[in-house]
């Protein structure tokens, strides 16, 4: 190799800068004790449900954006005790394209959860002050997907493993038939679409996709409600944080619901939520 070649080399590795990809990494749940990581997140969702007129589709938007705190309490037998406390959070709502009105979120001061994950990201143990959305939102937060787990091994570039991932539909649903479940499952399969080697960490990109599971719920008065539809996304790991730091991810959502007992005139309500967050350096 020339002297040129080994001067240019040598400076791009002092860089920093991703030069090649790394092989394989394992994935390992292992915050930091003692550093906070800032989280900042946005959500948006769109209703659209039959009005009372024939034919005509009712659209309601609703939107959340603000930041949680992330800290790591202990870890012990390679388990990790962690604490996600609401920091601020903003909501808006709109109807049928007209202008955006805020709605005030109470109780804000309160809202916190406390969880117990092992390297896998299995959720043991969780203590929280509020149900539904706070829960379910910090929960996101801090795995990316809940239900999201990684390998125990190394993985790859290209490679794939099933995950269980929990949808909990409370207020993301707002005007959703209130017979139906408050959660539904999907199997997603997850895929290492790369992995970046830098200087103070390694970055694994992930892509999620998978189809809403059950099709089909039985609810009060011998009414089947159907469900169909799935979620696409990304999550970003990294091993310096240990932890998802980013994450994006797409739910859609169409559920099918008689007016009657054995009627086969169904009312669609379609839901289309997107969740965006990442880390504050």
């Amino acid at each position: 190799m020339s002297g040129r070649v080994l001067v240019a080399t040598a400076a791009l590795l002092a860089t920093g800068l991703p030069a090649v990809a790394q092989t394989s990494v394992r994935l390992r749940f292992a915050p930091q004790r003692g550093v906070a990581m800032q989280r900042v997140f946005q959500t948006h969702t769109r209703l659209s449900l039959p009005a009372q007129d024939a034919g005509v589709m009712q659209v309601r938007e609703v939107g959340y954006v603000g930041g949680a705190t992330q800290s790591m309490l202990g870890r012990r037998r390679q388990e990790s005790v962690v604490h996600v406390n609401l920091d601020s959070l903003r909501s808006r709502m709109r109807e049928a394209g007209g202008p955006w009105r805020e709605v005030r979120m109470a109780g804000l001061d309160s809202v916190w959860m406390q969880v117990t994950l092992d390297e896998q990201m299995h959720v043991l143990r969780q203590a929280a002050a509020t149900a539904g959305l706070g829960r379910d939102l910090l929960l996101q937060l801090l795995t990316g997907a809940p239900g999201l787990v990684v390998p125990a091994r190394p993985v790859r570039r290209g490679e794939q493993w099933r995950a269980e991932l929990d949808v909990g539909l409370g207020d993301v649903a707002l005007g959703a038939p209130a017979s139906g479940p408050e959660r539904l499952s999907v199997r997603a399969t997850v895929v290492v679409d790369s992995i970046v080697a830098r200087s103070h960490d390694t970055l694994a990109y992930l892509s999620l996709r998978g189809p809403v599971e059950p099709r089909g719920v039985s609810a009060p008065g011998g009414r089947t409600l159907r469900y169909a539809g799935g979620m696409t996304g990304g999550v970003v790991w990294s091993t310096g944080w240990g932890g998802v730091v980013s994450t994006a991810i797409r739910f859609e959502l169409r559920i099918d619901a008689p007016a009657a007992p054995g009627d086969r005139t169904t009312r669609p309500v379609t839901i289309e939520t997107t969740i965006r967050h990442a880390v504050v350096p």
